[in-house]
């Protein structure tokens, strides 16, 4: 279901702005995982010159790529379509869902945009790095959202089969 990201994720000291996420959910979330540990990456580096900016725009560009492909996912399609057809609640997240995805892969492509213009886009590497935990911010909340829609139709689909 979800592409394999290769080149993302590196190891580095940890974010202090960002939670880890529970043991349990890396493999449900497995693209939000890697955005996570691409933010902590990011802030090992206190500053840094072009290639940095270079070697994230690359990072960011395959991660929006895996995230796009997970939007357009048939068996998400499928899910999403389960969800508008059931109860009010169930709709109001699948639209939401649904409305939030362009402007989330639009910040995504600003950001890669931004990067491959080097520093000359940014106020130093801070600003990257809050702008890349802005970006995990929203797609943290917009996989929680799916996550939880996606139980409640899963529930629902378990339920009328017993």
């Amino acid at each position: 279901m979800v592409r394999a990201v290769s080149g993302v994720t590196k190891s580095g000291p940890g974010s202090k702005h960002l939670e880890p996420l529970p043991d349990e959910n890396l493999e449900e979330y497995a693209l939000l995982a890697e955005t996570i540990e691409l933010s902590r990456w990011s802030r090992s580096f206190p500053d840094t010159d072009n290639s940095r900016y270079a070697e994230l725009s690359e990072r960011v560009s395959a991660l929006a790529t895996a995230v796009a492909d997970q939007f357009h996912n048939e068996e998400r399609s499928e899910e999403l379509a389960k969800a508008l057809a059931g109860d009010a609640t169930q709709r109001a997240a699948a639209v939401r869902l649904r409305e939030e995805e362009k402007p989330l892969l639009a910040a995504f492509t600003l950001f890669v945009d931004d990067l491959q213009q080097g520093a000359t886009r940014f106020h130093g590497w801070a600003e990257v790095c809050d702008r890349l935990d802005a970006l995990t911010v929203a797609f943290r909340r917009h996989e929680a959202i799916e996550s939880d829609l996606m139980r409640q139709v899963i529930h629902e689909g378990s339920g009328r089969q017993s």
